[in-house]
């Protein structure tokens, strides 16, 4: 149990990285695209 909880929330954590940095890639691509 203590050991499952933080590896469960680094697997989130490493998502919600991953998540945002497709994200600003995608947003900066828009942005190059419409500037």
């Amino acid at each position: 149990m203590f050991y499952s909880v933080p590896s469960d929330f680094l697997v989130q954590l490493i998502n919600i990285l991953c998540f945002t940095m497709c994200i600003s890639h995608y947003v900066l691509q828009c942005a190059g695209l419409i500037f």
